[in-house]
């Protein structure tokens, strides 16, 4: 019970947050598209809060040499300054020294472009490539939390798509408003960073860990902390003239190796050792979950190595690698949800068109019955039209619950007979298990049905001799696991010897009589929660029954 609660709140904040993170995404391409407008101006920092114009081409008034003081600007100015944050038509007043006289230059913000093109033109297309990027990995986010928010593997991997977007989002972020936009700046690059170790925990939860990934996984942690570091003592030191972030302490080419590129570099090291150590249905698993991700961080690092140590490269192709990687990130995960069943497509699809036709029904009533009930009401009164409409919408919304379990009755007849028939037949040799006078009859039969109705490429019996002892596997990992959980269990996951994917504890009056070992599915797919459930309750058929002949007088 506390399990499935769990799961339920794990799923509504999961979809919250998905839901958030799309509407950041709208937004911040609307703010885009509409306020936001850029100084055009590049600069570099030669000493602390002092930058040097190295291009005014778009600022008449301004000059190539100009040195701006930003100890003379307010905070917000500092940042709308350093971060081109201004609104379109915007004034900035600038303190400045041309050649050596003091003087004081107003500029205004235009309009924002990427990279010297509109937004609205074919040359912007990666910038349109990296928006439809953001919204396919929101929707799989999504998607893994709506399916499975029971499992740590769904939840590491939605928050580490979440935190994905939303960092790169949130970075991006120009509202116009200094203070705003600052914090959600570092908001932003601190949730982009945080993704990276993410990536690291997911790699973890794939057992067993050899002592390089966990040497990985730690550096990974480390580095993401470091970064985190530099991100707020940037922005802290830019708000407050204590430490300049565009100097050499923290812009300088370690701070950028430290920020930019170990961040990156040992979650993609830390992942691939994972898929080397893993096997079976793990290493693919863990493959295609992660493959598309693992080529977004390769694609950062390359970019990052490139700003890093040749910083006269164009940084408008470091962006073009940047956004196409983001848009490619999805493509994996959504081979691997079509053509590996990484998610049961065919639950997506059930629900989807269970939905789909308890709407078109609801709705399709209502407008039948108002359309009745106003030609037989034309002559009556205003109050009395109310009160038939407010009748009939709560008929319906009374009837949806009946309305919705006819609907799922009829869809899972027409379209997913065949599962639901194995699930059945599945559970009826779990009823009739415990009446077999015959172990080895009841073992064969249960071989038999679960490769027919499960598609279990292998099914191996483990028995053991009614005193608690297993010939072959006793001192076993995944048989201690079994005797102290009760419950299914991941065989590489407990670091067992045993052959198999999973396990299912043969129990009887609290007793662990034997298992029964799986090996994955032949068909790739992975065992749906109401098959595992399925085979659970065969596993608990057959310690009823082996229990019942080991009491039986001889």
């Amino acid at each position: 019970m506390r399990q499935a609660s769990g799961a339920a709140l794990w799923q509504g904040a999961l979809l919250c947050a998905c839901a958030l993170v799309a509407v950041t995404i709208v937004a911040e391409v609307s703010l885009h598209l509409t306020i936001w407008g850029g100084l055009h101006v590049r600069s570099t920092t030669e000493q602390p809060f002092l930058d040097r114009i190295t291009d005014a081409s778009a600022q008449p008034a301004l000059r190539t040499g100009d040195i701006v003081d930003l100890r003379r600007l307010s905070p917000q100015q500092r940042f709308a300054w350093r971060y081109h944050d201004a609104a379109v038509g915007e004034r900035l007043t600038l303190p400045l020294r041309r050649d050596g006289t003091p003087r004081t230059v107003a500029i205004v913000a235009t309009k924002a472009q990427y990279f010297g093109r509109p937004f609205f033109s074919l040359a912007s297309w990666p910038y349109w490539l990296a928006v439809a990027g953001y919204f396919w990995l929101t929707f799989f986010a999504a998607l893994i939390a709506w399916r499975r928010p029971d499992s740590a593997e769904a939840r590491v991997l939605t928050l580490l798509l979440l935190t994905t977007v939303s960092g790169t989002v949130l970075v991006n972020w120009h509202a116009a408003i200094p203070a705003l936009d600052d914090g959600l700046y570092v908001l932003g690059a601190v949730l982009g960073t945080i993704a990276s170790a993410f990536l690291a925990v997911y790699a973890m939860l794939f057992a067993p860990a050899s002592n390089v990934r966990r040497l990985f996984a730690w550096l990974s942690y480390l580095s993401v902390g470091i970064a985190c570091a530099i991100v707020i003592v940037g922005a802290v030191g830019l708000w407050t003239l204590t430490i300049d972030p565009g100097g050499k302490l923290l812009s300088g080419k370690p701070a950028q190796i430290v920020y930019n590129f170990l961040p990156f570099l040992f979650p993609l090291v830390c992942t691939l050792i994972a898929i080397a150590e893993t096997r079976g249905g793990e290493r693919t698993r863990i493959a295609w979950a992660t493959g598309s991700l693992s080529v977004l961080y390769g694609a950062y690092c390359v970019a990052e190595i490139a700003i890093i140590f040749f910083p006269s490269i164009d940084v408008g192709a470091a962006f073009l690698i940047a956004n196409v990687a983001i848009f490619i990130a999805p493509l994996g995960l959504t081979y691997a949800l079509l053509r590996r069943h990484l998610l049961d497509l065919a639950f997506v699809l059930n629900r989807a068109a269970i939905f789909a036709t308890v709407s078109l029904i609801v709705v399709g009533l209502f407008v039948l019955f108002e359309w009745a009930l106003g030609t037989y009401l034309a002559r009556a009164s205003h109050a009395t039209n109310v009160a038939f409409s407010g009748t009939l919408a709560l008929l319906l919304g009374l009837s949806v619950h009946y309305i919705h379990g006819r609907v799922e009755h009829v869809i899972d007849n027409l379209f997913f007979r065949k599962r639901h028939r194995d699930e059945q037949a599945l559970r009826a040799l779990a009823t009739e298990a415990p009446y077999f006078t015959d172990v080895n009859a009841l073992m064969q039969e249960t071989i038999r049905a679960l490769q027919a109705y499960a598609d279990a490429s292998s099914v191996t019996p483990v028995i053991g001799d009614g005193d608690g002892r297993f010939a072959g596997a006793e001192g076993d990992p995944a048989i201690e696991a079994l005797r102290t959980s009760r419950k299914p269990i991941h065989l590489h996951h407990v670091g067992s010897r045993l052959a198999g994917e999973f396990a299912f504890p043969m129990v009887s009056r609290g007793r662990l009589m034997g298992a029964l070992l799986l090996g994955r599915k032949r068909s790739g797919d992975s065992y749906a929660p109401d098959e595992s459930d399925a085979i659970r309750h065969v596993a608990y058929g057959i310690g009823a029954a082996l229990d019942l002949t080991a009491r039986a007088p001889s």
